[in-house]
């Protein structure tokens, strides 16, 4: 597949929101209200002349501009990094960039998988407020993504991606001038066997090495799929973390494995772990050649570089493998390093931290934030938010069963719908899911694996977060309807296929 290019794209509506004020409804202090009428146009004329002058600023600061590099893994867990508190070394490299680093330590995706997650990462609006929830969706040409922002700053984006759900069907390449999906077709016959790492790391040196313009700052996205299931990675790696307390056991096809589940005994767990880790050491060697290239170049300290993950992974803490099947903390807490440019703050921030918050903080980096760009966030460059402050999470998920065919019938495969949503708020954590209704209450200080539901023991408590969500499902929906949804993506055999394959879709 050729590189593509983010297309400019005609706008009907203005981007803003109406509804409740930024204060009451989450969002960051580049929210804005729908203009109208003649003191529309006039505001509206205001603030091109503001963003107009604030550019010419920007240009002329005696600093210059930070270049930003953002890059998403799949499916790791903090957990699993010694710089977060994991037991084994498995990524030494991000070990070492932590070390002049922001840690943020609560940090959460909005969801457990990978599609919606970077719809809200591009946008800074949580799934149901950018509707791209599904397999099948496509992120609406009416949303203003982070690469349009930084386009329209003087910034050269380019983005680098592996894995199907980033592909451009999915619309998510909105903004880019340079945008690469090619490493996701590797191995779309064989989705669980993928080694994209090797071309990733080639693409993003040719992007640095001779595609980037040195008059101009650049915002560089890589996304790195290798760390998802199958757990298979390329020697010496795959016999890295394996110990004597390991047993062997088959991890192809793991999704939809019978081999591995949630009854199988310590030693074979153990084993499906060193390959997880493994996959991870594997990534983190690509990351480090990275790293070093843009010393060599010269860019290091004057580059903002953001890793994090997409979400977490599973292994039967509540009964379930991989990913996308419920919103408990191995599924959403995620990874976040900072390096900000040199002279930059370093060490850890407990902060609680969503997903959201990147879009607005990214505003920040680059000066933009007197743009009217609503987002859902706070910039984690502005002091720390009350303990009060809530963040969402939610899940659409898809549940396939094939029963056999009745007398001279075909298989019928049957689709089960679940909503999960939940909430977090200081030291709880509330979780709701819609068919089988179900409501379930975490102290996550006490419990931070959630393991103890103690809503029954505290009703008020329960009732408070569950008003609490309501309130802010709804608001969610009146966000929606300002924009338009993005519908369903085009996605060819072979794309259906590799999902398919992955049990995304039926």
């Amino acid at each position: 597949m050729t590189p593509r290019t983010g297309r400019r794209k005609a706008r009907n509506r203005t981007p803003a929101v109406e509804g409740p004020s930024r204060q009451a409804s989450g969002f960051g202090k580049s929210g804005s209200t729908v203009l109208r009428g003649w003191k529309g146009l006039a505001l509206l004329g205001a603030v091109l002349l503001v963003v107009g002058l604030g550019a010419l600023w920007f240009w002329h600061r005696e600093d210059r501009p930070v270049n930003i590099v953002l890059i998403t893994l799949e499916s790791v867990r903090p957990d699993h990094m010694a710089c977060f508190g994991g037991k084994r070394v498995t990524c030494p490299n991000l070990d070492a960039l932590a070390k002049e680093a922001m840690l943020y330590d609560d940090c959460h995706s909005v969801t457990s998988w990978t599609l919606s997650a970077h719809a809200s990462l591009f946008t800074g609006l949580y799934p149901s407020a950018h509707q791209t929830r599904r397999p099948h969706s496509k992120l609406g040409d009416s949303y203003t993504t982070v690469a349009e922002v930084l386009s329209g700053r003087g910034y050269q984006c380019a983005g680098v991606v592996s894995g199907p759900f980033l592909q451009t069907q999915h619309n998510l390449h909105q903004g880019f001038e340079y945008y690469n999906d090619s490493p996701s077709e590797l191995t779309q016959k064989l989705a669980h066997g993928d080694i994209t790492n090797p071309e990733m790391e080639r693409l993003l040196r040719d992007f640095v090495t001779k595609r980037r313009d040195k008059n101009r700052p650049f915002f560089l996205f890589a996304y790195f799929w290798d760390p998802h299931y199958d757990y298979i990675p390329p020697a010496p790696y795959n016999e890295m973390f394996v110990s004597p307390d390991c047993e062997q056991i088959d991890v192809t096809r793991y999704e939809s494995s019978k081999t591995v589940h949630a009854n199988i005994t310590e030693g074979h767990l153990e084993y499906v772990i060193s390959q997880y880790d493994g996959e991870i050491y594997w990534t983190d060697e690509h990351l480090g050649r990275f790293f070093d290239l843009l010393k060599a170049e010269g860019l290091w300290d004057n580059t903002v570089i953001i890793v994090m993950a997409d979400h977490g992974e599973e292994f039967f803490e509540h009964g379930k493998k991989g990913h996308k099947n419920n919103l408990y903390v191995e599924s959403v807490q995620v990874p976040l390093i900072i390096k900000y440019a040199k002279g930059g703050p370093q060490g850890r921030d407990s902060r609680l931290v969503s997903f959201v918050d990147i879009f607005p903080t990214i505003l920040d980096l680059t000066h933009t934030t007197a743009a009217p760009f609503p987002h859902q966030g706070r910039s984690l460059l502005e002091a720390s938010p009350s303990p009060e402050r809530a963040i969402f999470y939610e899940l659409l998920s898809l549940w396939y069963r094939r029963r056999p065919a009745g007398l001279g019938g075909a298989p019928k495969v049957h689709t089960r719908t679940e909503q999960w949503f939940a909430i977090r708020q200081g030291n709880d954590k509330l979780i709701k899911v819609i068919r089988p209704d179900r409501t379930e209450l975490y102290n996550v200080r006490k419990d931070p694996q959630e393991q103890e539901d103690v809503s029954g023991q505290n009703s008020a408590r329960t009732q408070e977060l569950a008003n609490k969500l309501k309130q802010w499902q709804e608001l969610m929906r009146a966000v929606a309807v300002t924009y338009g949804a993005g519908g369903k993506a085009e996605l060819d055999e072979k794309q259906l296929e590799r999902l398919r394959s992955l049990g995304y879709v039926q």
